[in-house]
C-alpha cells in the first residue's frame, strides 16, 4: 500500500480490497466520473462498493476517519468487515419500496397512480385530524392523545403499504404552507426511515408520534410570531425557542405518552456540538431517536419553498447536512438516511446520459443511485409528447428508452421545470 502524494494520511487501496466502513477520501480519477453523491464518505452498502469497483482500480482511504474494524481490515486483508450497525430494531427489508417496480423497465403508471391515490387519502386523513386537535389544543382543551394513536399507527401502516408514494407526496406543498403539513411530512419521513431499517413496530409508532406532535407547542406561543414571514427578533427568538417545553406540557396532560415520544418533542431541536436547545445538550446526552426526528425536520423544511425564495434541491439539501453532520446529528445517521432516500431523493430533477431531463420518483433500496424516473424533456430539450416511467435499475438487457444512468443532478428553477406540478397532474393529484 502507498500514500497519497498531496496527503500523507490517505492509503491507497485497490478497489477490490475495499470494504464497508473505510471512508473513501480520494479517486484515482475526478470525482465528477463516479457516480457517487459525495466527495468523501464512508462505504455503506454493497451497491457503492460495487459503483467504486466498477469505475476505479484504486482509491486512497483515510484510515482515521474509516470504522475502527474496516482500518484494521488495511492492515490483514482477509479480516472481514462487520455490517454497520443500524440505528435500532432489526433490519428485515423494506417493506413495499422492495417490489414497487421490480425489474420492469417501463413500469406501470397506473399502478404507481394508485400508490399515490391511497397514500394521499391516507396522509389527508391524518392532517385533517391534526388539523382539528391542533385547534382544539388552541382553544384550551385536551390533546386527543387516543386519536394521535390511532391515526398514526393507520398512517404507519399506510407507508408500510406504499413507501415510495408515501415519499414523494412529500414534495407536494404550498409556500410558507400551515405547520401541519410540515408536521405530516416528518412523520412520513420517521415511518420510511423506520420501515426501510425494520423498526419494531410499537417502537417506530412512538417515534413517529413524537415526530406528528414535535411541534404542538407552537399552539402556545403568539401567533403573530408563528405567522410573522420574516426574521424574528431576538426576543421574539427567545420566546419561541419555547414551543419544545409547551409541547412537553400538552402532551403529558393528555395522559401517559411512551418517554420517546416526550424525548422527541423536547429535544429535537438539540444538536451534538451543544448549539441546539432548549438545554444546550451534546454527543451522547441526545437520544438518537431525538436525532432523527430534528434531522428530518430540517431536510423538509430546508426543501419546503417559501414566499421569497424557491425551495433548496432535496440532494443539494443531503450535501448541506452531510458536511454538517459532525456538528448535528452524526455522520452514520445522515448517511443512513441518505441510503433510505436514495443518493437523488424523490422529487429531485435529473439529466439522463442520453440528454434527457427526469425526474425521480423513487429508487429500489439495492439500487439507490439508478432512480425509477419520469421522463420530462427530451435530449434535443422538447417537451415529452408522452411521458413515460423509466426504472434505470432494470435489467440492461431490457428494451426501452437509451437512458441508462443518471449524468449530474440539475437545478429545477434554472431549468424552468416545476417537478411537483408535472408529476401531480401526470398521476392525477390536482
Amino acid at each position: 500500500m502507498t500514500s497519497s502524494s498531496q496527503n500523507p494520511r490517505l492509503v491507497r487501496v485497490a478497489a477490490s480490497d475495499l470494504v464497508h466502513g473505510l471512508y473513501v477520501a480520494e479517486l484515482d480519477r475526478p470525482w465528477a466520473e463516479v457516480p457517487v453523491m459525495f466527495q468523501g464518505f464512508v462505504i455503506g452498502d454493497d451497491e457503492e462498493l460495487q459503483i467504486l469497483q466498477r469505475h476505479c482500480k484504486y482509491v486512497f482511504v483515510d484510515p482515521g476517519r474509516s470504522r475502527e474494524d474496516a482500518a484494521r481490515s488495511l492492515e490483514a486483508a482477509d479480516a472481514e468487515a462487520e455490517p454497520e450497525p443500524e440505528p435500532s430494531g432489526r433490519r428485515e427489508g423494506d417493506g413495499e419500496s422492495s417490489e414497487s417496480f421490480a425489474d420492469a423497465r417501463l413500469p406501470d403508471k397506473d399502478a404507481f397512480r394508485e400508490s399515490l391515490t391511497e397514500a394521499k387519502e391516507h396522509r389527508n386523513a391524518a392532517a385533517d385530524f391534526l388539523d382539528e386537535a391542533l385547534r382544539g389544543v388552541q382553544a384550551g382543551e385536551s390533546l386527543d392523545a387516543e386519536g394521535t394513536r390511532e391515526t398514526v399507527s393507520e398512517l404507519a401502516a399506510a407507508v408500510a403499504r406504499n413507501t415510495t408514494a408515501s415519499l414523494w407526496l412529500t414534495n407536494l406543498r404550498e409556500r410558507d404552507e400551515y405547520t401541519t403539513r410540515h408536521a405530516i411530512n416528518v412523520c412520513v419521513l420517521m415511518l420510511a426511515f423506520g420501515v426501510h431499517y425494520g423498526f419494531d413496530r410499537t417502537e417506530l409508532e412512538r417515534l413517529a408520534m413524537g415526530a406528528l406532535l414535535m411541534d404542538v407547542g407552537m399552539t402556545r406561543m403568539p401567533q403573530e410570531l408563528v405567522n410573522r414571514p420574516g426574521p424574528l427578533t431576538a426576543s421574539g427568538w427567545a420566546m419561541m425557542k419555547g414551543h419544545t417545553l409547551a409541547g412537553v406540557e400538552i402532551v403529558k396532560a393528555a395522559g401517559y405518552v411512551p418517554r420517546e415520544t416526550l424525548e422527541i418533542i423536547e429535544l429535537h431541536h438539540e444538536r451534538l456540538d451543544g448549539s441546539g436547545y432548549p438545554h444546550g445538550l451534546q454527543g451522547s446526552q441526545i437520544p438518537m431517536h431525538a436525532r432523527l426526528a430534528g434531522l428530518f425536520d430540517t431536510y423538509d423544511e430546508m426543501t419546503r419553498p417559501r414566499v421569497s425564495q424557491d425551495a433548496m434541491p432535496p440532494d443539494r439539501v443531503l450535501q448541506q447536512l452531510h458536511n454538517e453532520a459532525e456538528q448535528t446529528f452524526g455522520l452514520a445517521l445522515v448517511q443512513q438516511f441518505i441510503r433510505c432516500v436514495g443518493v437523488y431523493p424523490a422529487g429531485s430533477l435529473v439529466e439522463l446520459d442520453n440528454g434527457a431531463a427526469a425526474a425521480v420518483l423513487g429508487s429500489r433500496p439495492d439500487a439507490r443511485s439508478r432512480p425509477i424516473v419520469l421522463l420530462v424533456r427530451t435530449p434535443d430539450g422538447e417537451t415529452y409528447d408522452k411521458r413515460v416511467l423509466l426504472n434505470l435499475a432494470a435489467d440492461p438487457e431490457a428494451t426501452g428508452p437509451a437512458a441508462r444512468s443518471v449524468r449530474r443532478v440539475l437545478d429545477p428553477v434554472a431549468e424552468g421545470i416545476d417537478v411537483a406540478s408535472i408529476v401531480a397532474f401526470e398521476f392525477g393529484l390536482g
